[in-house]
């Protein structure tokens, strides 16, 4: 808990970052380069301040524990071939992460929701073949059923997961460099997990030739409170303003990137004589003259 405490003081400080001039405005945001910590945007004006995120995600997740056969058992009268404990066999699947956020029109905060969706599978099969098998889940209490190491003919070990997660917190994404951010958070976190785990053993002895399964299911799910702080380097400083969409074809109509200590801003605004007039377009020039020119009003 007093880790807790020191994470919200922490917040609290940089949340209550004041700035020491009024800074000018760009294509109707905020340019952010007199604040003690400037906003890291991006953020809209005249329209519902509203963003949505997707990633693509490749994990692999394991499980410890699952192991369905021990091969190398010997009778102490035959020799075995080296033997080893079988596990199910772990690989890599995609999953996504979905998210919908809202800028709040104070200081820059934000709340954000995000939904994980993960599912991935392992199975194994291990045949006999003369090695001597050793089952280490007592099935229908197999180890009274067969006579020797060698009635297991087939082993096989299969596991699965389902994980679902739902992040939503209050945060604020600001810049602590010219090209790192921070955004600490705090919320809550609610998930569910189903995981399904079953074992097969095939068995042949002299009166006796069957099937023996297990199949084991679990099911998760919790909520809480969520803290935490998310950096974030920035390869390039350009912000785009102005983004026309046609279809799939995108195409910049204008962007503001600084280069050393100059200052750059390019629009595409066209040249007919009413979208010159345009009173939000003659905002638009204006401020990105100031900004260029590093005037302060």
């Amino acid at each position: 808990m007093k880790y807790l405490i020191s994470f919200l003081a922490l917040c609290a400080t940089a949340f209550s970052a004041t700035q020491y001039e009024t800074p000018h405005s760009t294509s109707g945001s905020v340019t952010p380069q007199d604040h003690v910590t400037p906003g890291a945007g991006p953020r809209v004006s005249h329209g519902i301040d509203a963003f949505i995120t997707g990633d693509f995600i490749y994990w692999t997740a394991r499980m410890e524990g699952l192991a369905y056969v021990i091969t190398g058992i010997g009778d102490q009268i035959s020799s075995v071939g080296r033997g080893s404990t079988k596990y199910p066999d772990w690989s890599w699947k995609p999953g996504f992460k979905a998210g919908i956020g809202l800028n709040l029109p104070h200081d820059e905060w934000d709340i954000y929701a995000q939904y994980t969706w993960y599912y991935s599978s392992a199975s194994d099969t291990t045949n006999s073949r003369g090695n001597g098998m050793l089952a280490p889940w007592n099935v229908s209490d197999i180890l009274s059923l067969i006579p020797n190491n060698e009635s297991i003919q087939q082993a096989r070990g299969a596991w699965d997961i389902h994980f679902s997660t739902i992040d939503v917190g209050l945060g604020r994404n600001y810049f602590i460099s010219r090209f790192l951010t921070l955004r600490p958070s705090i919320g809550f976190k609610g998930g569910w997990i189903d995981q399904d785990y079953s074992v097969r053993y095939n068995l042949s002895t002299s009166n006796l030739t069957s099937v023996l399964k297990m199949k084991n299911d679990h099911d998760y799910w919790g909520i809480g409170l969520r803290a935490g702080l998310k950096p974030k380097i920035h390869v390039d400083d350009a912000i785009i303003l102005l983004e026309a969409i046609a279809g799939e074809k995108k195409s910049v109509n204008g962007y503001v990137r600084t280069h050393g200590k100059g200052r750059i801003c390019h629009l595409a605004n066209g040249h007919q004589r009413a979208m010159l007039e345009n009173a939000e377009m003659q905002k638009l020039i204006t401020n990105a003259a100031l900004w260029c020119s590093g005037i302060e009003k």
